[in-house]
């Protein structure tokens, strides 16, 4: 997956907006501390939308069993991982709710994250490919047996 190019500009657009309000309606100590804090804002979004965080998915993987496998990170560490019953699918965005057995992760998917092709089959596998295998829990780390 790459930076989603749209999420970076209305991210910067709505925190360039904030900032003029806070110039504007504001003054003295409370501008200035409602500008340190939209700067603030500002870099995390901006390392959050350009998968820079440490939690970010990297990459969506599904094997022929049609079950998934989600990289996290820098180091992109694999994960399998289950699409849980909360995950919504809109005209232009997927909202993915993973759950890894050890933690659960939000992640939006847009259309220029992906090319079309790509995105077309994760958006078909999200609605149309979960079956009762799927959501089957994941055993934990500390369990003896090992992972399917």
């Amino acid at each position: 997956m790459r930076p989603s190019h749209f999420l970076r500009c209305a991210s910067a657009v709505l925190h360039m907006t904030a900032a003029a309000i806070c110039l504007t309606c504001f003054y003295g100590i409370m501008m200035w501390a409602g500008l340190a804090a939209l700067s603030f804002s500002a870099f995390h979004a901006w390392r959050v939308t350009g998968l820079k965080h440490t939690g970010s998915v990297h990459k969506i993987a599904v094997n022929p069993q049609l079950r998934a496998a989600i990289f996290i990170g820098q180091n992109q560490t694999a994960w399998e991982a289950i699409l849980l019953d909360s995950s919504t699918v809109t005209a232009n965005a997927l909202f993915l709710h993973w759950d890894t057995g050890s933690r659960k992760i939000w992640h939006a998917v847009l259309p220029d994250m992906a090319d079309d092709e790509s995105y077309r089959r994760l958006r078909v596998w999200v609605r149309w490919c979960q079956t009762k295998d799927n959501t089957a829990p994941l055993p934990s780390a500390k369990d003896d047996f090992p992972m399917p």
